[in-house]
């Protein structure tokens, strides 16, 4: 099911201006990023699919993380929050969050669009 949502949002996005995730609510797990959301970390898409968000530390800080999954539960989805994306070398780069909350055989998983600010 969620390969068909993926390839639905990257046909929309062929030109990989938007960067592109799915992660596994329970355990932040990357199960798809595009180019364009692993550039913005300064990752391979291979070196991102299938750690989490916590070993890769993506996040500016936990406590955002915490917020951005706390309205995705209370609302199913965000539009345009601003978000602080953590660098491999360790910077920070100001983005935009949008992201739907989506059940895959009982199982959420946040599908979400980043853009560079």
């Amino acid at each position: 099911m969620f390969f068909i949502l993926i390839s639905i949002v990257m046909e929309i996005n062929k030109d990989e201006s938007l960067g592109i995730l799915l992660t596994r609510i329970r355990d932040g797990v990357f199960i798809h990023v595009n180019k364009a959301y692993a550039d913005i970390h300064g990752y391979s898409c291979s070196e991102m699919i299938g750690q989490s968000v916590f070993s890769l530390n993506t996040w500016a800080t936990s406590d955002q993380r915490n917020e951005v999954i706390s309205l995705l539960k209370e609302h199913g989805s965000i539009n345009g929050i601003p978000i602080q994306a953590r660098l491999k070398d360790g910077g920070t780069k100001d983005c935009l969050l949008s992201a739907e909350l989506i059940d895959i055989d009982g199982e959420k998983y946040s599908l979400g669009v980043v853009q560079n600010c």
